[in-house]
Parts: C-alpha cells; structure tokens; sequence
C-alpha cells in the first residue's frame, strides 16, 4: 500500500484533495476520451517562441495560444504561469452535455513538474457574448509528468445546462490560483 513514496515525499505528503478529484475527472473524462488524434509529433501550433532566451524571467506574463477553431467553437487558452505554455487546445465531440477541452501544456522551464497539480479554469460564451456553463472538471488519461521541452494533455470540461451547441467560444486559463494549485513552477 505504500507505493511510491519517493514522488509523494518530493511533493510534500500524501495525496491531496486535487488529486482525488483530478482522478474523478478521468473517470468522467476517460470515459469520453479517445484518441485525440495527436502522437507527440509535434505541436499544432508554434509562435517561435523555445522558452531558450528568458529562462531566468519569472515575469508572469500569461502565454496565449489566440483564437482559433476546433470543433465549431472558437477556442483560446493561456497559461499565468511563466515556464508552462498552452500549446494546443482541441475540442473533443460526442459530449452531449458538456464541452471537453483537450489542452496541451508545453514545460519550457528547467524542472520536471505535473500538470495535474495547476488550476484550469474554462469560461464558455454564447454567440451573444454571454457565459454560460457550471462547473469546470478537468482529468487525463495519460501521464501527467513533463520534464523540460516536453508537453502533455489534459482534458478541461465545463457541464453546459441547456443546448450544448449554443457554446460559442471557449476560454482555457491554466494558473497557480486556488487552495489546491501545489505544482513545482507554484512555490517560486
């Protein structure tokens, strides 16, 4: 029953409330999942930005992936926290209830970090402008570890009361917000 204790010890005790409902979500996000279709050969997207020339700069600034298209929404993402890149963001189909969002984050820092250990926040718009949505679950079925230069998914979901089809935009912010945001790029 004791596991791996080294990766606990290393992030400081037992596992945490995020943790449990971070397996929640791939229970409920597994279930839908799939294939995304995406290998690891590369990224949709690449602005020329490596992460090489500022790898001291802990300015903060949020990273963007800017608009673009997937699934009949307009999709965006950025990431608050300075070495972790939104890379790609895809929505997923077949929910009937709820909008799933396969996010990539990208490690351009110098430390191996879980991504399941950051806040994700998805904001839904109508075509009016107005959001919609309740609550933002997010989960994965693959390996949540990124060493430096390497990029993971994770699947951020938002239920939608009503007629999933009126989403028209969606907003992916991944941060260090909240009780439970414990990843290694949070403690700086």
């Amino acid at each position: 029953m004791t596991g791996n204790r080294t990766e606990e010890s290393r992030r400081g005790g037992p596992i945490t409330r995020r943790r449990v409902l971070a397996t929640a979500g791939v229970a409920t996000g597994g279930a839908l999942a799939g294939c995304t279709g995406d290998s690891g050969g590369g990224t949709p997207t690449d602005d020329g930005d490596d992460g090489n020339d500022d790898s001291d700069d802990d300015g903060g600034t949020p990273t963007d992936t800017g608009p673009q298209m997937s699934g009949g929404i307009e999709v965006a993402g950025e990431s608050t926290v300075d070495p972790l890149v939104v890379d790609g963001l895809e929505r997923q189909g077949g929910n009937e209830n709820k909008v799933v969002i396969v996010t990539t984050v990208r490690n351009a820092g110098e430390q191996t970090t879980d991504i399941v250990e950051y806040s994700y926040d998805l904001v839904l718009f109508d075509a009016d402008g107005a959001e919609m949505g309740t609550n933002t679950g997010f989960g994965t079925t693959g390996d949540t570890e990124v060493a430096p230069g390497e990029a993971a998914t994770i699947n951020v979901s938002k239920s939608v009361e009503g007629d999933v089809s009126a989403v028209a935009r969606a907003e992916v912010t991944l941060s260090c917000e909240g009780m439970f945001a414990e990843g290694v790029y949070c403690e700086s």
